[in-house]
């Protein structure tokens, strides 16, 4: 019945996430290709002021950005609304919400770095698979546990989702995007070193290059913040419900 429950409001997801204008759809579904397109794009006109790890610039920044994308989408993009399918609450309408996004980003990565592997980038095959899973898997929980607490939150304040969607996206400057942070300067490594998005990046990184400088890389800092904050999202929201009953 539960499974049942998820892909019925992972349908309606996928549904509403078509309707609308074209080109608004097409800029949701593939906004992380277009920044890693405007990125290279910056890089050739630029040239040396953009840094990058490994043989491919384009693997550099991808492994960045769509790890990143991953945790915004899924903690920002939530559903205030309760649907009408019978048989599907509030948190099953979340966990869709949180399949959806994830698949989406998840296969524009394997795209990206399948193709880059087919042009003879032979980093784009991660050396090692397991520390990437679990870059990806404690940067999903992260977001899980943000857009839990976000959902809540936009319930009372409507334009809350708004503000955190813009705020968060400039954070992807202080997330290790477009730099090696273990290479910086240690003013700058103090400030970033906070950001628990970074160490999943870094994470996923060090899975992908076998010789990824990840000095400040701190797992268990970014384990800690994903349980605390979806232990937090967790009973916000099953005390909302007790609270409306």
């Amino acid at each position: 019945m539960w499974i049942g429950a998820i892909a019925n409001a992972s349908s309606e997801v996928v549904g509403q996430k078509f309707r609308g204008s074209k080109l608004r759809v097409v800029f949701s579904l593939t906004e992380p290709l277009v920044m890693l397109g405007l990125i290279m794009a910056l890089k050739t006109v630029m040239g040396r002021a953009f840094h990058y790890f490994g043989e491919s610039a384009t693997l550099f920044y991808a492994s960045g950005l769509f790890p990143f994308y991953l945790f915004l989408y899924v903690s920002a993009r939530v559903r205030t609304n309760v649907t009408r399918l019978p048989g599907v609450t509030r948190l099953d309408q979340f966990l869709a919400v949180v399949l959806v996004e994830s698949i989406i980003i998840l296969l524009m990565l394997i795209l990206v770095m399948s193709l880059l592997w087919l042009d003879g980038v032979a980093q784009a095959f991660p050396y090692s698979v397991t520390t990437c899973a679990l870059g990806v898997f404690l940067l999903l929980v992260l977001g899980m546990g943000v857009g839990l607490v976000n959902m809540i939150v936009s319930q009372i304040y409507p334009a809350w989702l708004l503000f955190y969607a813009s705020v968060t996206r400039g954070l992807g400057f202080l997330s290790g995007i477009f730099m090696i942070p273990s290479l910086l300067s240690a003013k700058i490594r103090d400030v970033i070193v906070w950001n628990p998005v970074l160490h999943g990046i870094e994470l996923f990184r060090t899975g992908l290059y076998e010789l990824y400088p990840n000095l400040i890389m701190d797992v268990p800092y970014l384990a800690t913040w994903g349980i605390v904050a979806l232990f937090l999202g967790v009973v916000l929201e099953r005390n909302t419900i007790r609270a409306r009953k």
